[in-house]
């Protein structure tokens, strides 16, 4: 049981270090795009579109260490690219493999 526990938190630091130094390079885009793939992750499995996310922008924002306002501009961009669609409270990823892409490939 112990060395499950430790398992399990040796996992959630790894993906935490991975998330910090990706965000160190991301612009706001970049950064919700992150948080988007890790919670669709974590909560529908990789990979698994649509996956619908109960977030405000607020929480997207402390997440990411960016604005409510920021994060809006954000979310435009990527509903305005197809990568999700965006409603009060609701956010769902429609194409992940497009928000790893912006991730993995920054401006």
């Amino acid at each position: 049981m112990a060395s499950t526990i430790v398992m399990i938190m040796t996992g959630w630091m790894r993906r935490l270090a991975d998330a910090a130094a990706h965000w160190v390079h991301l612009e706001s885009h970049g950064r919700v795009a992150y948080a988007l793939l890790l919670m669709t992750d974590w909560i529908h499995g990789r990979g698994n579109v649509p996956a619908d996310l109960q977030i405000t922008h607020g929480k997207l924002g402390e997440m990411t260490g960016l604005t409510r306002q920021s994060v809006g501009t954000a979310l435009r961009s990527l509903r305005d690219a197809g990568l999700v669609s965006v409603e009060a409270r609701n956010v769902t990823v429609l194409d992940s493999a497009g928000l790893k892409n912006i991730v993995d490939n920054p401006r």
